[in-house]
């Protein structure tokens, strides 16, 4: 959803944030935070997209990714969304910068 919502912003250079966000029938706020999924690195982008859609205790979610979307440093974001991974049980694996 992030990165249908980054494409749409650059195929039209007129249209805005709060602009698409109303046509998508969401808050700016969350628009925003929505896009800043895309700032992720790559690898991390990658391994959000691999995992299967889960409920409940265990599953990543915006709020849990918020501040490290936040960190502009590759390798802390990689750092903290390892932490992340080991603090919600998903995996005893890491992945790489």
């Amino acid at each position: 959803q992030a990165l249908g919502f980054r494409a749409r912003l650059a195929a039209d250079p007129d249209l805005t944030q709060v602009a698409l966000a109303r046509q998508s029938g969401i808050n700016p706020v969350q628009l925003t935070r929505l896009l800043r999924l895309t700032d992720l690195a790559p690898e991390i982008q990658r391994h959000i997209m691999a995992m299967p859609p889960c409920l409940g205790w265990g599953s990543i979610t915006g709020r849990a990714l918020r501040p490290i979307t936040l960190c502009r440093d590759r390798e802390d974001q990689v750092r903290l969304f390892n932490t992340l991974l080991k603090a919600k049980g998903i995996s005893n694996e890491t992945i790489a910068a």
